[in-house]
């Protein structure tokens, strides 16, 4: 079908999608969360600069036209008549506004082209209503839906028996049907399909993780419920990687795991059994840490201080590190390009360049290879020897004196 005569569809080519962060070169040199955070504050930031530029354009437009106006009129009604000196005077400011406004509108198209806008921006409500009655939408949607906005803690309240049946691998009917482990968690979800989410990933993750802390339940029990939840992780990667939800791809992902050949299956369980032994040495030591912390009279996190956005291990902010980085390492950082950002961390120097990476070490933008030292971790040996021989010999002079 062909589009409607007249309409323009080059808007949606500077749309802004939140999935795509995820896929962005940088995102190897960054921890997820870190650099969709990064670059989401970043792009809101640009985009108020630009809509600033552009309100003040528009209002020099505005001013501009309303002045040339009055002009004109002056000119139709001869208010300058007799007046040879005036009448130039006007037409010569008459020109020079129109000057200016045909810049400024120039400026403003320029403008507008850098400006890209997010989903949320580009999309908006127009007009809705309301359905009344338990048949106006199908419970398993109704579920779906509350659930993607329900808070985590509303969320366990409510689904907490499904959730621990999942963990323990369905109901009976679903056992009895089936006898992969991984056929049997497919059964279960495709009944429940509201805990296809990341909070019921959440869940069995600290499930699991207690389980084991509390030793009581037995390691078979807390393999299971690991089990459950290395598959939502594993749905959750999946989908990330499709650009789809969670929700949209469990189905796929599980022919993927149980209809491909052996070495697929054989993988994954490889690294189910990774992360579960993973799970198993968290446990042991976030006991250790509990224990010590009772006996110095400290206590451990909170849910919020876990899911508040972590500093880096040096305590500083990657947000703030990361825009107060010259313009050039940012827009190498954000390419991926290494080479291009030791080149330019090369050409600072050694006090400049140990500066810029020690703040992007401490702030977790960039993670120093075993043995490498974090203040020089772009800088080229040779220029790093070349310090060190200059310090030697300043050290030499020093003493000499």
């Amino acid at each position: 079908m062909a589009p409607p005569a007249g309409f323009d569809y080059s808007k949606w080519d500077k749309l802004e999608l939140s999935d795509d962060e995820d896929l962005h070169p940088g995102a190897q040199f960054i921890e997820a969360n870190t650099l969709r955070r990064i670059k989401r504050e970043s792009q809101q930031n640009k985009a108020s600069e630009i809509d600033a530029k552009i309100k003040e354009h528009e209002k020099t437009i505005k001013e501009t036209k309303k002045r040339i106006k009055t002009l004109e009129i002056d000119i139709v009604e001869d208010k300058c008549a007799g007046d040879e000196d005036a009448l130039k005077g006007v037409r010569d400011e008459l020109k020079n506004l129109e000057t200016t406004l045909r810049e400024t509108e120039k400026k403003l198209e320029a403008e507008k082209k850098k400006r890209t806008f997010s989903a949320d921006e580009l999309c908006k409500v127009t007009t809705s209503k309301t359905l009344v009655g338990k048949d106006c939408v199908p419970t398993e949607v109704s579920e779906n839906v509350q659930a993607q906005k329900m808070t985590y803690e509303a969320y366990c309240d409510k689904f907490e028996k499904e959730l621990d049946m999942l963990a323990e691998g369905g109901d009976k009917e679903t056992k009895s049907q089936n006898k992969n482990p991984y056929a049997r968690i497919e059964a279960y979800l495709s009944k429940h399909t509201y805990l296809v989410c990341e909070h019921a990933l959440g869940y069995l993750l600290l499930k699991a993780l207690y389980e084991e802390m509390d030793g009581v339940v037995g390691r078979d029990k807390v393999r299971s419920t690991a089990k459950a939840g290395f598959a939502l992780k594993s749905i959750s990667d999946f989908a990330t990687a499709n650009k789809r939800t969670m929700l949209d791809q469990y189905k796929p992902f599980f022919v993927r795991l149980l209809e491909n050949d052996e070495k697929v299956l054989r993988e994954y369980e490889l690294a189910e059994a990774d992360y579960v032994e993973k799970l198993i040495e968290r446990a042991a030591k976030k006991k250790i840490e509990e224990a010590e912390a009772q006996k110095t009279g400290g206590t451990t996190q909170t849910v919020e201080e876990i899911e508040k956005p972590p500093l880096g291990p040096g305590g500083l902010d990657p947000i703030e590190v990361f825009e107060s980085l010259p313009e050039e390492m940012q827009t190498a950082f954000e390419s991926g390009n290494v080479e291009a950002l030791r080149e330019y961390v090369n050409g600072l120097s050694m006090k400049d360049a140990k500066f810029y990476m020690r703040r992007m070490v401490d702030s977790g933008l960039w993670v120093p290879q075993e043995g490498e030292h974090p203040g020089t971790a772009l800088v080229d040996s040779e220029d790093e020897e070349e310090e060190k021989e200059k310090g030697n010999d300043d050290d030499d002079q020093t003493k000499a004196s």
